[in-house]
């Protein structure tokens, strides 16, 4: 009897020693952690959005493009058959124009990215811009319904224009190419007669559109193509110098244009300086904020 309970004692015994070192492996910090089975992370994939369409849905877009392709080609054919004059062609020309802008404004909405991105709302509005200028291109070209000079306003005014709708937009895209068409307006509708006087009072007003969309936004890409696109320009004007007049009226234009884009980037730094909201854009990117503090 005695022997038997010897043998219990020891087995409770070393039952309270395994738990003792248990306790003591699970306390000490020192204690290796222990491993998880390695399981890869599941990936979900996006789900298709043009496999969820219906048939009715793709008949009907694939109708839409059958259509204006039909248009187009109806078009061009009473064009070749003289069936609508050159007038109502620009007419035609201006709505579409009117008809992209107003597509942009009622069915699209402004997307929060950066200044360069360009979806289907800068598309509409650069469409609509770019058929205004073909349409006065070939009003004042192709069927001369209208003077080169008269022409030549009209760019300035689109210029204008296009420059306000990328400082509502906050788009730079769009102030490029309002600006890039400005610039090249003297190559595309070159006057027969050219003013030198005229011509210093267009390329000033343009400039002076780049260092504005400049200081209210902070654009260095419409700062730099506003200085390649001046003194390119200049140099251009600079073959067909005859006068004295002529002479002043360019000497002038480049004193003025050179001391705005000397004083162009320290005006910057001061508005934004200010705090105002108004000159400051809050889609910048931070590589173009590091850039302008360099300044």
């Amino acid at each position: 009897m005695e022997e038997e309970l010897s043998l219990e004692q020891r087995v409770a015994r070393l039952e309270t020693l395994v738990n003792e070192l248990k306790g003591k492996a699970t306390a000490s910090p020192h204690a290796p952690p222990q491993r998880e089975p390695f399981m890869r992370p599941r990936r979900d994939r996006a789900p298709n959005p043009l496999a969820s369409k219906s048939m009715e849905w793709w008949l009907a877009r694939s109708g839409a493009v059958l259509t204006s392709l039909a248009l187009i080609l109806l078009y061009q054919y009473a064009v070749e058959r003289n069936w609508i004059t050159p007038f109502i062609r620009v007419l035609a020309g201006i709505a579409v124009g009117a008809g992209l802008i107003f597509s942009a404004v009622r069915f699209t909405s402004r997307e929060s990215a950066s200044t360069d991105t360009v979806g289907l709302r800068e598309v509409l509005l650069g469409a609509g811009l770019a058929a205004w200028y073909i349409s006065a291109y070939a009003a004042a070209l192709f069927y001369q319904l209208i003077p080169v000079s008269l022409a030549r306003l009209i760019f300035l005014a689109l210029t204008i224009a296009g420059a306000w709708i990328a400082l509502s937009e906050h788009r730079a895209v769009l102030g490029l190419l309002a600006l890039g068409v400005g610039f090249l307006t003297p190559l595309l509708l070159p006057s027969p007669n050219p003013s030198i006087a005229v011509f210093s009072l267009y390329l000033g007003a343009l400039t002076a559109v780049g260092i504005v969309l400049y200081l209210m936004r902070g654009w260095l890409s419409i700062l730099w193509l506003t200085f390649i696109g001046f003194w390119w320009t200049v140099g251009e004007a600079t073959n067909v110098l005859s006068s004295l007049t002529d002479r002043f009226a360019i000497s002038l234009l480049v004193v003025l244009a050179g001391a705005a884009m000397v004083r162009a980037p320290l005006l910057r730094r001061g508005l934004v300086a200010s705090g105002s909201a108004l000159y400051t854009n809050p889609r910048r990117s931070e590589q173009t904020d590091s850039i302008l503090r360099a300044f």
